[in-house]
């Protein structure tokens, strides 16, 4: 590989309001040690000139290799890796610049978890937000390699973005020099630290990370009640990390209710120099989340000598030994592997054992990411991005019309948060499942919709969103609304993502819906490879009368070319087979409906019609 090719985005590690996470920590680890181990292969690191400086790094970065990404100009054999694909707070172009496209950079993206996907209910609920996900995952999606820091990681990113795993690569972390056993002992760290850190007892036990429900704090603050009186006593519970204000006050409400308020101590975010001394001090450290994407804390505590138990979950399992772990979801079973973490000799000595074994480093995950590079460079490391041509190629299954299977469509269950109630419109979205093929899971994690639904005062609003609700769980969705300048957006969102796999339409026959109808009987063709009309009123004809009585007159001629047209005949007609004919399938809810629709239709597109179960 011809040298100074690779551009890194660094702008993950620069100070900001989420300067204190795990990505900005791995982000400037991750990059020290590539510069410093395979400077030959760098050509820029990226920075955001609109965030902090860089500050403790720049002892590293020499030269011109840093610039702002303005000034970046993209080669067709220069390497991308964006190291934070799902940074929200950049618009997408910022992550990856339109000249990157067009020049033919390839592209490398850092995938840490997809959290969001798995427990959508807490993070993605709202509808902005949502989207931008959804744009985001596009993104990783199309690169050429993603690199991730678990196993955990690696088989969510195959099976939840149906990606072949010769394109993923598991390169793994470390934690930064600082975080090292204590030089004078764990009690001297312990005395140290009490000085440090307000209301902190002389034993204690720490938690270090968010108050996201996932991490599961209340399951913790209910086990650590149940334990016994002595060693409630003996102990203190630590719980640090930054909390938004409502969730601090939640927790020191809960506290005062069950009577902990003076065994659990919240700290807030601590800086490093106080969390390597509440590890080192500490005598155990508890981590009872239900999901993550790597878990730093812990490899952070184990490498500050502390002992260790982790939920057996994700990729913490990966971490700590087996006899280490615990359900978090069994409250009593965390009771018991608190105990046993303070009063069990033997068990306690077995945790300083396995926290004193070498632990994964930087460098070796620099070196893995090198290799990677220079497949790339070569033309190897799996297969390219997918070009438009690719994903036109793997669409769904038309499969097979009828009835729809009675079980829900599969999703990935990784805890009870992930359980989703029934929705409004989950009959129709098990029907348009099954009509896309989506029961085989390859075809559901690969396709993109593009869903219209009907203006908000709209009767059927609250059965199509539920309807929404429910298709996210099988594909990337872009909701439009029904007014013309939605619609327009809708040819440039498919000009993006080189076209949709399928686009639904929710229509009726008034004013509302009307934008619909006329994208869809005049510019649909080349936005959706597969086009699903749901018809909620059986007639059409009010908006051909819209249109004006010359256009009326045509289009009835077009329906109906042998019927004269008259007040009573215009009554009764339909006028659907021009829709019909623009759809692959025409979706009514009654078998009544059905029928009398299917009376309008010639032979060639009654097959395209389909009638909801009862």
């Amino acid at each position: 590989m011809p040298p100074g090719r690779v551009v890194i985005d660094l702008s993950p590690a620069q100070p900001s309001q989420y300067g204190e996470r795990g990505i900005a920590r791995h982000t400037l680890e991750f990059v020290r040690a590539v510069v410093a181990r395979h400077p030959e292969l760098i050509r820029h690191l990226l920075i955001d000139p609109d965030r902090a400086p860089l500050g403790d790094i720049e002892e590293w970065v020499v030269g011109d290799r840093t610039i702002p990404l303005e000034q970046w100009v993209p080669r067709p054999d220069d390497i991308l890796h964006v190291t934070s694909p799902f940074e929200l707070d950049h618009p997408l172009r910022r992550l990856w610049p339109r000249a990157a496209s067009a020049a033919g950079t390839a592209l490398v993206v850092t995938v840490y978890d997809l959290i969001p996907e798995i427990f959508p209910a807490d993070y993605l609920a709202d509808p902005g937000l949502r989207r931008r996900w959804r744009a985001r995952r596009g993104l990783v999606r199309a690169a050429n390699h993603l690199l991730t820091l678990s196993r955990s990681a690696s088989s969510d990113v195959v099976e939840l973005l149906g990606l072949p795993a010769s394109r993923v690569t598991q390169i793994g972390a470390g934690c930064s020099p600082k975080f090292a056993p204590p030089s004078a002992g764990r009690a001297a760290a312990a005395a140290a630290v009490r000085r440090w850190v307000p209301g902190l007892r002389a034993g204690f036990v720490v938690y270090n990370g968010g108050a996201d429900p996932r991490k599961n704090l209340e399951g913790l603050i209910v086990a650590w009640s149940q334990l016994p009186g002595p060693v409630r006593e003996r102990w203190q519970l630590v719980i640090a990390g930054r909390m938004p204000e409502l969730a601090e006050h939640h927790y020191r409400v809960r506290l005062r209710q069950i009577g902990l308020e003076a065994d659990v101590l919240l700290t807030g975010l601590v800086d490093d120099a106080r969390l390597v001394a509440l590890y080192q001090g500490a005598d155990l450290m508890f981590f009872p989340s239900y999901y993550e994407g790597y878990g730093l804390p812990v490899v952070e505590a184990m490498a500050c000598g502390a002992p260790v138990l982790a939920a057996a979950t994700s990729s913490l399992v990966e971490l700590v030994e087996p006899e280490a772990t615990f359900d978090p979801r069994d409250v009593p079973a965390m009771t018991r592997a608190l105990n046993s973490g303070l009063t069990d000799g033997a068990y306690r000595a077995r945790l300083l054992a396995s926290s004193a074994r070498p632990r994964p480093t930087w460098e070796a995950a620099a070196d893995r990411a090198a290799e990677i590079y220079r497949a790339l460079g070569a033309g190897e490391a799996g297969e390219r991005a997918p070009t438009v041509a690719d994903r036109r190629a793997h669409r769904p299954n038309r499969g097979a019309l009828g009835t729809p299977k009675s079980e829900d469509p599969p999703q990935h269950q990784s805890s009870p948060r992930n359980e989703r109630p029934p929705q409004p419109g989950a009959t129709l979205a098990r029907t348009i499942g099954e009509l896309l093929g989506f029961h085989e899971a390859g075809y559901r994690a690969r396709t993109t919709m593009a869903l219209v639904l009907p203006s908000a005062d709209s009767p059927w609003a609250a059965a199509d969103h539920g309807l929404a609700d429910t298709l996210e769980v099988w594909a990337e969705i872009d909701r439009y609304g029904p007014g013309a300048a939605a619609l327009s957006t809708l040819a440039r969102a498919s000009s993006v993502r080189g076209g949709y796999d399928v686009v639904v339409l929710s229509v009726a026959g008034h004013q509302g819906h009307f934008p619909a109808l006329d994208w869809l009987l005049q510019c649909h063709r080349g936005v959706g490879r597969r086009v699903i009309l749901i018809a909620r009123e059986r007639s059409l004809a009010s908006y051909y009368r819209s249109l004006g009585d010359e256009e009326f007159a045509s289009a009835w001629h077009a329906h109906y070319p042998e019927a004269p047209c008259s007040p009573s005949s215009e009554h009764e007609a339909l006028m659907v087979r021009a829709a019909v004919a623009r759809c692959d399938w025409y979706v009514v809810g009654e078998p009544a409906s059905g029928a009398r629709v299917a009376l309008e239709l010639p032979p060639a597109l009654v097959g395209r019609l389909v009638t909801l179960p009862g």
